[in-house]
């Protein structure tokens, strides 16, 4: 078979290897509408697999072929014409930005609207993400897939981290991506589309992953406890409520005398807001042996808390019990309520 009849119709045997080559440049599928776009200085659209690219002249007068990051059509279109309009002004193309110096970006313009301790978990998570050893170290913001971040979970839990630890790390970085499609930094088709896979396919290292603990102080070991915290009023007393609650550490650590109504019958503490983990109101009824010990502590004096920091004797404490009541937590008391209530 001759070479004539193995090539495209358009493309003779007299047309050098530069021509077929600018075909391949520009991507097109006229070479006439390759040399009439670049005589013309008109951008041009061109498709790699299920991904569209576009080339355009950048305010040099420079020829510049990229991704529009998108399998339709129309989107690709809108993003040339707003390359065109760019290089028109004379604006430069801004490049790729590196994940680590969004999410840093990201976290400072959260700070005002979230408290310390969630500004400080998630600066853990930041250092977490993209820290050296981690699967995202390095990557840019278009380059974050889905492959790389079930690689990244995959990572974490073989460092023996907790299934919901790593969660919250996830579900953190899509809302950093979320915003990084409000800023135009990427297109909302790749946020949508990891957010559908990441639905569908729910990351399988973690749909997999097993619980590492699910701990709750059994019957046999209250009086252990109890026992070893005779000597600290203070602690004791906020074990107590916390057993006998459900309220978390730092909602007994705030706990205000105002917040508590005890002539209700039965007694309760009023939460607003702002003051629960998952922003909403909270009614929380007191039993007896727990509106005891609130009552003992009243002083009467509505901005007084109920308790003094008792963080460093729980501490102690843990290091004491550590034989007998091996790897027990202060959250554990609340897992505790909720199984017997």
């Amino acid at each position: 078979m001759s070479r004539e009849t193995t090539l495209p119709p358009w493309l003779t045997i007299e047309q050098s290897r530069e021509e077929l080559a600018e075909q391949v440049i520009y991507g097109v599928t006229n070479l006439k509408e390759a040399r009439r776009n670049k005589e013309d200085e008109m951008g041009y659209l061109y498709r790699r697999g299920k991904t569209w690219y576009m080339g355009y002249q950048d305010h040099t007068g420079k020829w510049v072929r990229k991704s529009a990051h998108t399998r339709y059509k129309a989107t690709a279109e809108a993003k040339l014409k707003q390359a065109e309009l760019r290089a028109a002004r004379g604006e430069v193309d801004r490049p790729p930005m590196a994940l680590q110096i969004f999410l840093e970006q990201y976290l400072e313009a959260q700070r005002p609207t979230i408290t310390l301790k969630t500004s400080i978990r998630q600066r853990e998570c930041l250092a977490n993400l993209t820290g050296e050893g981690s699967p995202l170290h390095g990557l840019t913001l278009a380059t974050v897939t889905l492959g790389a971040r079930s690689q990244y979970v995959s990572w974490r839990l073989a460092q023996g981290r907790a299934k919901r630890t790593v969660e919250r790390e996830v579900g953190w970085l899509k809302q950093a991506l979320t915003e990084a499609a409000r800023q135009d930094l990427l297109s909302w088709e790749t946020v949508a589309r990891l957010r559908e896979e990441i639905s569908r396919k729910r990351l399988p290292a973690l749909r997999h992953a097993q619980t590492k603990r699910e701990r709750i102080l059994w019957p046999k070991e209250v009086p252990i406890l109890f026992k070893a915290v005779n000597d600290n009023r203070n602690l004791r007393d906020a074990l107590i409520v916390a057993l006998w609650t459900g309220l978390r550490q730092g909602n007994i650590l705030e706990l205000m005398e105002a917040q508590v109504d005890f002539p209700c019958d039965p007694p309760v503490i009023r939460f607003t807001p702002e003051q629960m983990k998952n922003k909403t109101g909270h009614l929380v009824k007191l039993p007896p042996i727990a509106a005891k010990v609130l009552w003992r502590r009243w002083y009467g004096d509505p901005e007084r808390r109920f308790f003094a920091d008792f963080r460093p004797a729980w501490k102690r404490l843990q290091a004491r019990l550590q034989d007998r009541l091996p790897g027990f937590r202060f959250h554990d008391l609340r897992r505790t309520y909720i199984t017997i209530a």
